[in-house]
């Protein structure tokens, strides 16, 4: 759908119901992932705020020439092993001797000890960040790009979030400095090669490891109730402290003790888990599915992938790679006890799945259903089906069914339980609330709704308008030009000195193209903002507005409790809306 600019700016208000805003709010959160608008961008449409007090965003350019800015220092070594301290020592002293001879002030050193392939789980790292965004410091120096992450994607977003924050990174062993690389081909390039470095790395450790892990030897710390043998180097032992502690959790939950029961005992005695903390339901419930206890040991079953949004995420590898080692170590649990426990916990399953109850499933209408007969409340009800149904697997499932329930306790209804498809009602009462909101707005009125709560806009500026564009065509052009130099590198027809030099020229150009169209753009600011924001909000009101129906179950129930305050339901799923607005 189009929507034309209506001309004009001051003046009255359209006349539309005064919920029209928050039908905006609502659709535009809902969408926020796609078009990527979140509240701060649609509180454009707020009249009350003045963007000429915004201050404006500092770039890192600005800091190239500058003597005596404060950066941070970015030390990271893998594992607190003694051999890693002096890695950490010497990166310290590499970083400082840098600073004073470059003439930067170094505010502090952040050291993490993780793994370099996901940024976000670094403190450090994190607390850097924000004390770049806090303006404690201006920019950060590592000793090589592999110290800051070993993943492109995480280097990536490193030099574009402190971008962001007016921020900067160098690098010393590459020679890289993001102030200018504009392009990102040099960080892609060094990111590469640390992340290949890193793959190399991890493959030759994991192959030591599942070797081990077929000799019957451990790689990680044992599980409770174990330590590491002294005399048998890397195999399991019975700990002589632990290991008849996890045999009376065992004897405890055989006789009829709950997980959560035997949690709080351990917790009362002052007992620690393995690795320190409390015992939890959820704690116990691994100790006692664990194989390990019966001799086992079991490796390369899981791994960690990275997610598209950059996340850790553990799967499940193939069985044909599991390494599983019977006999491994002495067991501190027969097969006739293990057995027994999984028969308990097997059954107490069976138990918890009768008496399931879905939290998941949200009832769209309650506090607002009513009996159209008694007028009492109706309540959203589960019901267990009788008869249970094959899945596509072949096993048996029992389904639910969800209702609405009028149980006539008042003593004023026509029989004493009525019992509603909840599915339908619900779709009743919605098709309702789109009608009503439907016929209440229209396009031209959604665009001048939104007109209104801009400012002032600025006319009469159409020579600048035209020397923006050619200065924008020039800098596609530049950047065009970069792109060649890029591939000419690539396809190895010029040495990495002459691409160098190259590149280097086009972007002096770009920049001095870059600085005159800040400048433009600072006038235009406003136009721009008014008719992109105005078109942009009043086609995603229109759109939302003749689909509400596509809104998740959260925002149907905003919807609902702004717009009504009852709903009448009658036999035949006859429906009456009162509304809490006049119409």
């Amino acid at each position: 759908m189009k929507i034309k600019m209506i001309s004009g700016g001051q003046g009255e208000e359209p006349r539309l119901p005064f919920f029209l805003k928050d039908i905006f709010n609502i659709a535009v959160m809902e969408m926020k992932g796609m078009c990527q608008l979140d509240k701060q961008k649609f509180e454009l449409v707020d009249p009350k705020r003045n963007y000429k007090n915004i201050e404006e965003m500092p770039h890192s350019k600005d800091t190239l020439n500058q003597k005596g800015i404060a950066i941070g220092g970015y030390v990271r070594v893998s594992t607190q092993k003694e051999g890693q301290k002096s890695s950490v020592e010497n990166q310290q002293k590499y970083l400082t001797e840098w600073a004073d001879v470059n003439g930067y002030r170094l505010f502090k050193m952040y050291i993490d000890v993780k793994s370099g392939e996901y940024a976000s789980y670094r403190n450090e790292l994190q607390e850097m960040i924000q004390d770049i965004r806090a303006g404690k410091i201006r920019g950060i120096v590592t000793k090589e790009i592999a110290r800051s992450s070993r993943d492109v994607m995480d280097i990536l977003e490193l030099k574009r979030t402190l971008a962001d924050y007016g921020g900067f990174m160098i690098s010393i062993r590459e020679n890289y400095d993001s102030r200018t690389d504009d392009d990102e081909f040099l960080l892609v390039i060094h990111a590469a090669m640390a992340q290949k470095e890193r793959k190399t790395t991890s493959s030759r450790i994991k192959v030591t490891q599942i070797l081990k892990a077929k000799e019957g030897k451990g790689n990680v710390k044992p599980p409770f109730g174990y330590r590491y043998s002294e005399t048998d180097k890397g195999k399991y032992e019975p700990d002589p402290v632990t290991g008849p502690i996890y045999k009376e959790i065992i004897s405890r939950f055989l006789s009829g003790q709950g997980r959560d029961s035997i949690a709080r005992w351990l917790n009362s005695k002052g007992i620690k888990t393995s690795r320190g903390g409390i015992w939890r339901e959820s704690a116990i419930k691994v100790l006692l599915e664990n194989p390990a206890y019966l001799g086992f040991m079991v490796y390369n079953t899981t791994t960690l992938l990275r997610t598209a949004t950059g996340q850790r995420k553990r799967v499940r590898r193939p069985m044909e790679e599991w390494v599983i080692v019977e006999d491994a170590h002495p067991a501190l649990i027969t097969q006739e006890e293990w057995d027994k426990v999984h028969e308990i916990m097997l059954s107490r399953r069976k138990i918890d799945n009768r008496r399931r109850i879905s939290f998941e499933r949200k009832y769209l209408l309650s506090t607002l259903l009513r009996c159209g007969i008694c007028k009492g409340h109706m309540y959203g009800s589960e019901f267990r089906s009788k008869h249970k149904k094959k899945s596509e697997n072949g096993q048996e499932v029992t389904y639910y069914y969800y209702r609405y329930v009028c149980q006539g306790r008042n003593g004023r209804c026509d029989s004493k339980t009525k019992i509603y498809e909840m599915a339908r009602v619900d779709m009743e009462v919605f098709k309702l609330i789109q009608d009503k909101v439907i016929m209440l707005t229209n396009p031209d009125e959604m665009v001048q709704y939104v007109q209104s709560r801009k400012d002032i806009f600025t006319d009469g500026l159409e020579r600048e308008r035209h020397k923006r564009e050619e200065l924008q065509s020039q800098i596609k052009r530049n950047e065009k030009a970069i792109k060649r130099q890029q591939e000419a590198y690539e396809a190895e027809v010029i040495e990495l000195d002459e691409y160098r030099t190259r590149v280097t020229e086009l972007r002096t150009e770009k920049e001095e193209l870059l600085l005159t169209l800040d400048t433009l753009n600072r006038r235009l600011a406003e136009v721009d903002s008014a008719h992109e924001t105005i078109l942009k909000l009043a086609e995603l009101m229109t759109i939302y507005v003749s689909t509400l129906d596509n809104l998740s179950q959260e925002r149907k129930q905003e919807l609902l409790h702004l717009l009504v305050q009852e709903v009448y339901l009658y036999p035949d799923y006859e429906v009456e809306v009162k509304w809490s607005f006049e119409p």
